[in-house]
């Protein structure tokens, strides 16, 4: 009986993200609260994985075309949202291995600064008004599918996004590019079991392998938080006065690269765990 009311569940959970997000990206735009950022992000990409699902059950429904005023504000917050991580991140090394590089935070708390300016300019648009358009399509596509249907079909998402990882495991060269396909699609594979379990009440084992996925995807998140680090400290000490020393600055450099390849080990490690126990998932009704 828990199946036939699929439909309130999926409603239920649509308005459950959309009131997360309301209530983060007001913490966001008034605060520039660090967790109100980050919390209204991983909002952003749970929707995301949200309407692909629904696209997998009802064809009829867009998911790009109608996910197109959420990704705006997903995109709007993504300097802010990448400079705070920066600066803990610097922050915590150079406290750990006693270098001063205080003209670097200074600069990251500039950039800080200038991409706040810029959301909360693109906030007097009022782009959360517009994100309420999707509820009726939405509510359409789902009414108009059978409860056996859109289960059959939700199956089919899940396997075919846990399909595509095993298959990007088989590469013998995992090379950035990859790490980087892996890491946003392993999220979305995890969001979209979560949803499925939660919507259609199937799968009652499924923490064993979110727990798994969940560990590749936070390793893979660590290892970008560092590739995007070395970039922009690159930058930094590219355009930097000659009359400061550049030792420290190389020495934050070399232990990010450094810890950038431990993470590429252990997330091989790691993945190839993963994809032996994905073979032999098959979750249990």
């Amino acid at each position: 009986m828990g199946r036939m009311i699929y439909y309130k569940d999926m409603m239920d959970y649509y308005l459950s993200k959309m009131k997360d997000i309301k209530r983060n990206y007001a913490l966001a735009v008034e605060k520039n609260d660090y967790d109100g950022v980050h919390d209204l992000r991983v909002d952003l990409k749970r929707m995301k994985a949200f309407f692909h699902l629904v696209e997998a059950i009802n064809r009829d429904f867009k998911a790009k075309k109608n996910f197109a005023a959420f990704k705006k504000i997903a995109k709007s917050t993504c300097g802010l949202r990448d400079v705070q991580v920066q600066m803990k991140l610097v922050k915590k090394i150079t406290k750990s291995l006693g270098l001063d590089v205080s003209t670097y935070i200074s600069c990251l708390k500039k950039t800080e600064a200038d991409n706040y300016k810029s959301f909360r300019v693109f906030s007097k648009t009022n782009p959360i008004v517009k994100l309420k358009e999707s509820r009726k399509t939405i509510s359409h596509s789902l009414k108009a599918m059978s409860p056996v249907r859109a289960e059959t079909k939700a199956r089919g998402r899940f396997f075919n996004l846990r399909n595509n990882l095993i298959l990007l495991n088989s590469e013998n060269d995992m090379r950035e590019d990859i790490m980087h396909e892996v890491r946003i699609l392993s999220k979305e594979t995890h969001f979209t079991i979560e949803i499925i379990h939660r919507c259609f009440h199937i799968w009652k084992d499924h923490k064993v392998f979110i727990k798994e996925i969940a560990k590749a995807h936070k390793l893979l998140g660590d290892w970008h938080d560092l590739d995007v680090g070395i970039m922009k400290l690159n930058d930094f000490t590219a355009h930097m006065d000659e009359n400061i020393s550049t030792e420290p600055f190389n020495l934050l450099a070399n232990h990010m690269s450094e810890e950038k390849e431990k993470m590429s080990t252990q997330f091989r490690k790691s993945f190839d765990e993963f994809a032996q126990a994905a073979l032999l998932y098959e979750p249990k009704v």
